[in-house]
């Protein structure tokens, strides 16, 4: 399935057999006579390779853990799925499995060919397997409008708490016969429409959005629309009477998520010239 690529099961023998290696290569003694800086930092990146393949694991005690307390419990949760630690066991692994590649070119040349082309081999075979299923065909079938929106909602856990999944649709918006509606557009968190509202009184359109906090309208003249809930966590746009014209809808970003891109910006900067100040002095 074309999930299954994002949601991978192992690092690959390749570097499961690096790893080994190189514990022992190093329990033989044969890395006495290696850098020690780098040797250190191979053992640190083996160790933390380890440690990463384990907790993608189910034998590893992510329910202990969780039951410590609340923080612990949160933290955990917040994780979401544990075979995401095979990322950062990946990278960790290929730091190690060329610190091995590189001993053996520098002492046993026989050793070096081999892992050459064991390498180029078993990623020539996980390309074209990748390839292979992401590429295959598949049927589908559209039996209604609601068949043309994306609604993969995964396990629910990005809904607002409270949703009733059954009742969320994917289709255009939804208003009474008092509404007329036009030149709906939905770009991300954008969405834009024309409408006329023939009666005297407020009326309401429905949009196949989630109430986040941060949603926010205006009418083609800048003038605020109010927005509401439905009860449901949909979001609702409330049509004054007698109203004509385009209705636009987008998400704020809050104050503090341009704060803290600022803050990583300026980090970013600092280690820069901070990095380029310290070349020129040596």
């Amino acid at each position: 399935k074309a999930g299954d690529l994002l949601n991978p099961i192992g690092v690959g023998l390749f570097l499961v057999i690096g790893m080994m290696i190189f514990w022992l290569l190093l329990f033989l003694g044969d890395l006495q006579k290696q850098k020690e800086a780098e040797k250190s930092f191979a053992i640190k990146a083996a160790g933390f390779g380890c440690l990463a393949l384990w907790m993608s694991t189910n034998s590893f005690p992510w329910d202990n853990i969780q039951k410590i307390s609340g923080i612990a419990a949160t933290l955990v949760s917040s994780l979401q799925f544990p075979n995401r630690f095979l990322g950062w066991g990946t990278v960790l692994l290929v730091t190690v499995t060329g610190y091995v590649i590189r001993y053996f070119q520098n002492n046993r040349k026989i050793f070096y060919q081999m892992s050459l082309i064991t390498a180029v081999v078993s990623l020539s075979a996980s390309y074209l397997f990748m390839m292979d299923s992401g590429v295959q065909e598949r049927d589908v079938t559209l039996y209604n409008q609601e068949s043309m929106g994306f609604g993969y909602i995964s396990g629910e856990e990005y809904l607002i708490y409270g949703t009733d999944s059954t009742k969320l649709t994917f289709a255009r918006p939804e208003a009474n016969e008092n509404i007329q509606i036009a030149d709906y557009e939905k770009r991300g968190l954008n969405i834009s429409f024309f409408c006329r509202n023939d009666s005297a009184r407020e009326e309401i359109v429905t949009l196949p959005v989630l109430m986040y906090k941060g949603y926010a309208a205006r009418d083609d003249k800048g003038e605020v629309v109010e927005i509401t809930d439905d009860g449901g966590h949909i979001l609702q746009v409330c049509i004054p009477g007698g109203y004509v014209g385009t209705v636009r809808v987008r998400f704020v970003e809050p104050w503090y998520w341009r704060t803290a891109e600022l803050v990583t910006l300026i980090t970013v900067a600092g280690i820069v010239f901070f990095g380029i100040r310290k070349r020129r002095q040596r």
